[in-house]
């Protein structure tokens, strides 16, 4: 969220993973009704690792470092995201009305 407030805070971010040679996503902000999007959040959290993690140990900003994950949790973002992953990846297929889905399912 904190990225969506402050231009500032992402414009770091983002500099910081393009310095690492890493390119930069927008962090998904997680919507209440969306489940999915944690999935999208994490996601997008796993491809801003570096830049995310080179912030937390470098930058002056403690509003900001304070809110980026610890080396453990990233750890279990990226254990918990294939599984997220996978039930986006179904959910996706149901709510399809292109695709017969049953059989995709089973």
């Amino acid at each position: 969220q904190r990225t969506h407030q402050s231009t500032k805070d992402w414009y770091e971010i983002k500099q910081e993973c393009e310095s690492l040679g890493c390119n930069p996503i927008k962090l998904i902000q997680p919507v209440q009704t969306r489940w999915n999007s944690n999935a999208m959040l994490f996601k997008s959290v796993l491809r801003n690792e570096q830049g995310l993690k080179s912030v937390r140990d470098n930058s002056l900003n403690a509003n900001l470092t304070i809110l980026i994950p610890s080396d453990e949790d990233f750890q279990v973002i990226a254990e918990l995201h294939p599984f997220l992953a996978k039930c986006q990846e179904y959910s996706e297929i149901w709510s399809s009305d292109k695709t017969p889905t049953v059989h995709k399912i089973q």
